[in-house]
């Protein structure tokens, strides 16, 4: 049997557009479990970037981690060579906001966020599943050997030159400031399908009718305690939360090129699934009449529609 969130399907679609961006320098600032994957996932399958690269790696090198392994950050600095010369055209990972000033040509740039305390709960739970360490140890000592990553909002997003440093109330301000005037598109990822509406209608990709990736299956239930424990080291990611989505979940720091008036019910649909296949395929490019009987399907299987 299915959990929940795998029994749902999503059906997006964009705008019509008649003045739209190509797909040719896009930078993802992926901060971890704030629905990343699935968002890399359908960009990266669109047909619009040809020339995508991940950079691998966590945010910060872990204690514990094998002595070879490298950072995000690291491994952007090992490319940087390829990634200018190459012209690579969607660069995404675990990357510090900054890195830009590397870069030889300007980037539409994308960030999510998520409320910090089910960030880190998702994160622990996320690691135990797959068996980074176990319900047995100690909330305070994942933090201590940075297992469990706090203030990684603040921390990813607050510049370069602090990023090595303790988190202060130095990065709460700086990113705050990027997340309002410089990075173009931020979102809460409970609004992932209105920020996704947004990328289609800017970029003209194709509609999508997808499934959540990185689903974390085990749910941890924490004590009072060690909640609290969490809350108390994330103050400054849950002040730039709050700070940040005042009145809306998706801020844009560009020019808004489409009208929201009508949405476009002429382009293909990218089907996209970690889990069910379309004519044995996880992704495939469908047409419309293909998707009104896939829906049709859809709704008799027992799965969740949503639009």
């Amino acid at each position: 049997m299915m959990d929940d969130e795998r029994r749902r399907i999503y059906l997006c679609k964009g705008y019509m557009n008649d003045h739209r961006l190509d797909f040719e320098s896009v930078i993802y600032y992926h901060i971890g479990k704030c629905g990343g994957t699935t968002l890399i996932n359908l960009l990266s399958r669109s047909g619009s970037a040809k020339r995508s690269l991940r950079l691998h790696g966590p945010l910060y090198k872990e204690e514990g981690d094998y002595e070879d392994s490298v950072s995000s950050f690291k491994n952007f600095l090992l490319n940087l060579d390829i990634i200018n010369k190459s012209r690579k055209d969607f660069i995404y990972g675990h990357l510090p906001y900054g890195i830009e000033g590397f870069l030889e040509r300007d980037f539409f740039s994308i960030t999510s966020l998520r409320n910090p305390i089910e960030r880190t709960l998702s994160d622990y739970s996320f690691g135990i599943d797959r068996g980074l360490f176990s319900r047995s140890d100690s909330i305070e000592e994942l933090i201590d050997r940075n297992r469990l990553v706090t203030n990684m909002m603040c921390r990813q997003l607050g510049g370069l030159d602090l990023f090595f440093s303790e988190c202060s109330d130095k990065h709460l301000d700086r990113a705050l400031n990027n997340l309002q005037t410089k990075i173009n598109l931020v979102f809460d990822s409970s609004a992932f399908l209105e920020a996704l509406k947004v990328l289609i209608s800017v970029f003209n990709l194709p509609s999508f009718l997808f499934q959540n990736f990185n689903i974390t299956s085990r749910k941890c239930v924490l004590s009072e305690r060690e909640l609290q424990i969490i809350k108390d080291n994330n103050k400054y990611d849950t002040l730039l939360y709050q700070s940040v989505f005042v009145d809306r979940k998706v801020i844009i720091n560009f020019d808004e090129i489409y009208q929201k008036d009508q949405l476009n019910e002429g382009n293909d649909i990218l089907f996209v699934s970690p889990y069910l296949r379309v004519n044995g395929k996880h992704w495939n490019l469908l047409g419309n009449k293909c998707v009104e009987k896939l829906v049709a399907k859809i709704n008799r299987s027992g799965l969740h529609l949503i639009k």
